[in-house]
């Protein structure tokens, strides 16, 4: 697997300049060295309120990203209290590949049990593996973190026992 730098990927994706080739001077259509990701420049003239652009096709035989949907869940959360989630990628010697991060709130709501004070939250992760062989199996492993961002800031305790 190609070194993974999450700036490069940026970069490669959101970046004209850099993921057009050197020999499109004018770059309004390219590849990446993979063709993988096409770039296509739009530009508008005044006054012009539709237009239609092809770009060009991407082989999805030359492109071996695979793709991880990863279903995180907390259990025992306080209602109404924000908490913050990690969740890391390593490969299997435990490098950090890419890593994610979210904050969320669980709301009481008709579902709810009057009684309790926490419930379970559930958010899916997605992440794009760039670059790896998938005629070849990959192991990876997933880190979840989770804690509230801010326990102290109200009097409301919770009891999620």
């Amino acid at each position: 697997m190609d070194k993974f730098n999450n700036d490069n990927l940026r970069d490669e994706l959101y970046s004209v300049e850099k993921s057009c080739k050197k020999d499109h001077p004018d770059h309004h259509d390219c590849h990446d060295g993979y063709n993988c990701v096409t770039t296509k420049k739009i530009c508008f003239k005044p006054c012009e309120f539709c237009k239609k652009v092809d770009t060009k096709p991407i082989d999805l035989n030359k492109c071996t990203d695979r793709f991880l949907k990863l279903k995180v869940t907390i259990n025992n959360v306080c209602f109404d209290k924000e908490i913050s989630v990690g969740v890391i990628l390593c490969d299997c010697r435990g490098k950090i590949i890419d890593f994610k991060c979210f904050t969320a709130i669980k709301h009481k709501d008709c579902h709810s049990c009057c009684d309790k004070a926490c419930g379970t939250l559930t958010r899916k992760v997605f992440f794009n593996i760039p670059k790896s062989d998938a005629c070849r199996p990959l192991e990876l492993t997933a880190r979840v973190v989770a804690n509230y961002t801010s326990p102290c800031d109200d009097d409301d305790s919770c009891d999620c026992c």
